[in-house]
């Protein structure tokens, strides 16, 4: 029942760049799917990041949202099942933040809590 071990082929290795601050920021022009796999992809560490009112905010929880439409970076609605965010091809949708300097926040009570506004627009 176990996989016969087969010696890697040297000639093909490749190896990775280390992950740069810079690679986890969010480009909101970029397709949903791109925008999604991204933050998925930084969670939990670094953190996929953006900036909303020139503070930086990172996210986490992402669900692809095919059938939204608006602006790249938009905030479309926030609810109980997180933030709709526009991208530039679709939307997601995203249910936690972490502003700087504060704690790990669900989308609908750092809204309450006035941080985030349907209207807003992320990475300006």
């Amino acid at each position: 029942g176990e996989a016969p071990e087969e010696p890697q082929d040297e000639s093909q290795a490749t190896y990775a760049r280390k992950i740069e601050r810079a690679d986890a920021r969010i480009d909101w022009t970029r397709p949903f799917v791109e925008v999604a796999r991204a933050i998925r992809a930084f969670d939990p560490r670094p953190g996929a990041w953006t900036t909303l009112r020139s503070l930086e905010v990172k996210l986490f929880g992402v669900r692809p949202a095919p059938d939204h439409e608006g602006s790249p970076g938009h905030v479309l609605s926030i609810g109980e099942m997180g933030a709709l965010i526009a991208c530039g091809e679709g939307a997601v949708r995203v249910a936690y933040a972490h502003p700087a300097g504060k704690r790990r926040l669900a989308m609908l009570d750092w809204s309450q809590g006035r941080g985030i506004a349907p209207g807003d627009t992320l990475g300006s």
